[in-house]
């Protein structure tokens, strides 16, 4: 049943679990009583450290004549301790398309209430935000979907086990603070219109951390996309999107921001439409850690692919094997990573398994590849398969000029803000 805000969905509130004897007599305690429910419209906010469960799906029909300039949210959780429990149910709102977020091009610009405005009524969307997190707030067990961002988690929080599908943005983390802590684990991000997954760490080295945990993000424009320092991705499945499974910018106005990323365990970017991994939006600087095992193969035009021949690029992002908590491939030692760049760049000329552009280097031995070109330093590959004989390397700079281009498609999202 569609749930409305002249009908209020219900919610049911539980105070942090307790330890309680498991004898058949604790069961008259009022502990074990279900807990009592509550009334809560869309637009709601928490912050007092209670445990909010849903008791159905939350369904927002609000009028679009009425939206505000602001970039609210569905439900808003703030504080440590403070949790949303969707109980698998989901968070969603009317609007006049399956694709009305997934379309939706309009930037609501924050702390600019009149572009906000705009994009809520040009793309049908109230509110912005399905779930804001934030200060160190929880969401879990939720599936939130048609809204310009489906999740933000904002200076701290975390969202567990959750799916985000059919928004623009799927999942949002920004950190504008120092000593911050984020944390999205066992989540998904499907058929979202711009990005499943986009972290904005936007404070160099200020203590504030992100921490990405078994993540799949499928079907999106990109599956993720990184900025910034003090974040790693561990286990994550990115694959099959439109430009690429992994790209790693700096975020757009912040020209001093710098890059210290981490994969870890296996993180897997195969049959992406562009490139596995990518890296040269907005010139990014700094480092990329490989600790686990990076598998990047089958992707149209790059596997990995740093740098941009074009004359303003500065991407100065350096590539090191190593110095985490997992194995590579070979698990030779616990400090020990590896990149397998295989079978990428078949159907395009000029692609290829590891190209760089960028005056970065690539640092440890363990690589695995068949195809590498461009202007900067490439490591030296294991082939992918020794005992073939190799396709034909083509190492020339892709035609800028006509046909099929990449940096032409990708212009309307290069620069990206969060």
């Amino acid at each position: 049943m569609k749930l409305s805000t002249a009908l209020p969905f219900l919610l049911s509130v539980a105070a942090s679990p307790v330890f309680v004897s498991s004898s058949k007599s604790s069961k008259s305690n009022a502990d074990d009583c279900p807990p009592p429910t509550q009334e809560v419209s869309c637009g709601s906010t928490f912050d007092s450290g209670e445990v909010i469960t849903l008791a159905g799906d939350v369904f927002c029909e609000e009028n679009i004549t009425q939206a505000v300039g602001v970039r609210d949210a569905a439900i808003t959780v703030r504080g440590e301790g403070t949790v949303v429990d969707c109980n698998g149910f989901s968070v969603r709102q009317k609007t006049d398309s399956s694709a009305a977020a997934v379309d939706c091009d309009v930037f609501p610009s924050e702390d600019n209430a009149t572009q906000i405005l705009l994009m809520k009524e040009t793309c049908d969307l109230y509110f912005v935000w399905g779930i804001k997190v934030e200060n160190g707030a929880t969401a879990k067990n939720c599936n939130v979907q048609q809204f310009w961002g489906g999740v933000e988690i904002l200076n701290g929080g975390s969202v567990e086990n959750s799916q985000a599908s059919l928004n623009f943005r799927g999942l949002q983390v920004e950190n504008e603070n120092d000593n911050t802590y984020s944390n999205v684990k066992s989540s998904s991000f499907y058929n979202n219109g711009q990005a499943g997954l986009i972290v904005f760490q936007l404070k160099n080295n200020g203590g504030a951390a992100v921490h990405i945990e078994d993540v799949k993000a499928m079907n999106n424009r990109f599956g993720i996309r990184a900025s910034g320092t003090g974040i790693t991705i561990r286990n994550a499945d990115a694959t099959n999107n439109v430009f690429a499974g992994l790209d790693i910018s700096r975020t757009f106005g912040y020209d001093d921001q710098l890059t210290d990323i981490t994969l870890d365990g296996q993180v897997t970017l195969n049959n992406n439409a562009n490139n596995g991994l990518v890296g040269y939006l907005g010139s990014p600087v700094g480092t990329l850690k490989v600790s686990g095992h990076l598998i990047t193969n089958g992707n149209k035009e790059d596997g990995v692919f740093l740098g941009a021949p074009l004359p303003d690029d500065s991407t100065d992002l350096n590539v090191v094997l190593g110095d985490g908590s997992s194995s590579g491939k070979s698990g030779k030692t616990s400090s020990s990573g590896s990149i397998t760049s295989c079978n990428n760049g078949q159907t395009v000329d000029g692609g290829g398994d590891i190209r760089n552009f960028g005056s970065g280097t690539f640092e440890g031995t363990d690589y695995t590849c068949d195809k590498t070109g461009g202007t900067g330093d490439v490591p030296v590959c294991t082939p992918c398969y020794p005992n073939c004989v190799p396709p034909q390397e083509n190492n020339g700079v892709r035609n800028l000029m006509g046909g099929h281009n990449k940096f032409d498609e990708m212009m309307d999202v290069t620069e990206i803000e969060p």
